[in-house]
C-alpha cells in the first residue's frame, strides 16, 4: 500500500501509516528507490528530575528511556553522556552547573524529548568537605 508523506530534510519522513516498517520513495506511477527498513523511535517522555549524589549526577525519570548511541545531557557549554541506571537515565552534573543552577537539553534522543516537568537544575548546596581523620 502506497500512502502520502511529508518529506521535511534528508533524514525525517513523517507518513500516516502507523504501523509501517520500510519505506520507498517514488511517485504516483513509479518506485524510485530500494525499499528500506525504518525504525520507529517513540520520543523520551522526562517527568521526574532529580539531583542525587550530593549534587555530582543528575537523574530523569520518565518513559521510553533507553539508551541510545551518543546520548548525553546539554548544559549549554558543556555535555556529558548519558547511561541508563534500573528506570532512570543519568549523566553527571558538572560543578559549574551545580553551583549555580540553570537548564539543561537531553540531546541526541532521536526525537526531541517530551519534558512534563522544566528543564532546569536548581542551585545545589556546596559538597560537604570530606576530612580523613588521622
Amino acid at each position: 500500500d502506497f500512502v502520502d508523506a511529508t518529506v521535511h530534510n534528508a533524514s525525517t519522513i513523517t507518513c500516516p501509516a502507523t504501523t509501517a516498517t520500510s519505506v520507498q520513495v517514488g511517485n504516483r506511477r513509479e518506485a524510485l528507490s530500494e525499499s528500506m527498513r525504518i525504525d520507529t523511535i517513540k520520543q523520551f517522555v522526562i517527568a521526574k528530575i532529580a539531583v542525587v549524589d550530593r549534587g555530582a549526577t543528575l537523574r530523569l525519570g520518565g518513559a521510553n528511556l533507553v539508551e541510545r548511541e551518543h546520548l548525553a545531557c546539554d548544559f549549554g557549554a558543556l555535555q556529558t553522556s548519558v547511561t541508563k541506571q534500573g528506570s532512570h537515565l543519568e549523566c553527571a552534573l558538572p560543578d559549574a552547573v551545580a553551583q549555580k543552577g540553570g537548564g539543561f537539553e537531553l540531546i541526541n534522543a532521536g526525537r526531541p524529548p517530551i519534558y512534563l516537568v522544566e528543564p532546569l537544575i536548581p542551585k545545589q548546596a556546596p559538597r560537604p568537605t570530606v576530612f580523613d581523620v588521622v
